[in-house]
């Protein structure tokens, strides 16, 4: 139960498609979830780190038994760079940035990018293509952004994951320090107006 020990969780919500954000202090806000949550231990103390027991791109194993974080300060999945780099080429209609590290993607292939799915506890977490890229329009002209880069996290932290905003925007998270876990659960999105 999310509010057990209500005054040691505290919760986000991103606000996905346009709603506002939420930071609850002290327990979960039923209106920004569905379903139940799914806790998984925190390996680091003070780190909020967990275990994600894999990473499925299509269907098929890309990635098994690695360390992530649940971070809000970062906007894009991170990982180490050449899974990245691996990951973001198989994608149809993505290019590298020169020197940035960053992907760009033809956004009309949106639609024919991969179902990733981190198994988190033993549940599948799923983001679709439009979960992952990120649409910036500006002056009348949409470019699309691949959520995702690579960054090495040295040992021992790393390497890590870290599951930013893209993850975070799909899935309500919640923190409780009293029991050393990470609970996520299905964010509700905003009714179409």
């Amino acid at each position: 139960d999310a509010n057990a020990n209500a005054d040691s969780v505290f919760a986000f919500y991103l606000g996905s498609g346009g709603a506002k954000g939420e930071l609850t202090l002290g327990g979960v806000d039923p209106a920004h979830y569905t379903g139940d949550f799914t806790y998984t231990p925190v390996t680091v103390p003070g780190y909020w780190q967990f275990a994600v027991d894999g990473l499925e791109v299509a269907g098929t194993s890309f990635a098994s038994s690695f360390k992530a974080i649940a971070d809000t300060g970062t906007s894009t999945l991170a990982g180490p760079k050449d899974l990245i780099k691996q990951l973001a080429t198989s994608i149809p209609g993505v290019t590298a940035v020169p020197l940035t590290g960053e992907y760009m993607m033809d956004c009309s292939k949106i639609p024919q990018a991969p179902t990733l799915s981190f198994t988190i506890a033993g549940k599948k977490f799923d983001l679709e293509g439009a979960d992952y890229v990120i649409q910036i329009s500006q002056g009348g002209v949409t470019e699309c952004l691949l959520g995702m880069i690579g960054l090495d996290v040295p040992p021992p932290r790393g390497p890590l994951w870290i599951l930013g905003d893209v993850f975070l925007s799909k899935y309500y998270t919640v923190f409780d320090f009293e029991e050393d876990r990470v609970g996520f659960a299905t964010a509700k999105r905003p009714a179409a107006s």
